[in-house]
Formats: C-alpha cells, structure tokens, sequence
C-alpha cells in the first residue's frame, strides 16, 4: 500500500498522552514520506503556526493517523471514551 499522504497535503497530528489521553498536536503540512512503500503512514511535517500558515523551523518526523483527517475534535472526543478518559 502506498503512502496516503503527499508533499503539500495538510493533517491534523495527535499525540497520545497516559495522562490526557488523545489530544490534538496541531495541523501540520507534510513535506516528505518516511516510509513510501509502506503502511506505517509515518512523514516529516512542518507545524503550522497560530495564524494556520507554516513555520519555519517547526519540522518533526511524526506517524500520521488515518481515520482523525475529518473531525480531529470528534476523533479524540471517540478515542478518549473507548479509553475511558475524560
């Protein structure tokens, strides 16, 4: 399976946390696939800054999770339930 992401695309980013839960790291553009051929869905990204444009600078390798593109609010509102975390 290909890579589902490309250069340019934009993401939401969780992080998990054992005290939090899910929580929302922030949008992020993508600027290389780590694992092309592979399914780990993994890319180095660049954050986006409080304004919603890219900073420079704010470059991190980081997993990519599929199913949280749509409604990042709603995706760890339904994680943290499944995890039983408020």
């Amino acid at each position: 399976m290909k890579a589902l992401h490309k250069r340019g695309d934009t993401v939401n980013v969780f992080q998990m946390s054992l005290s939090k839960g899910l929580i929302f790291e922030g949008r992020a553009t993508i600027l290389k696939a780590l694992d092309p051929d592979g399914m780990d869905e993994y890319y180095h990204v660049r954050f986006h800054g409080k304004d919603g444009k890219p900073q420079l600078g704010e470059e991190y390798d980081r997993f990519i999770d599929r199913q949280g593109q749509g409604d990042p609010d709603a995706y760890v509102k339904e994680i943290n339930k499944k995890l039983n975390v408020r």
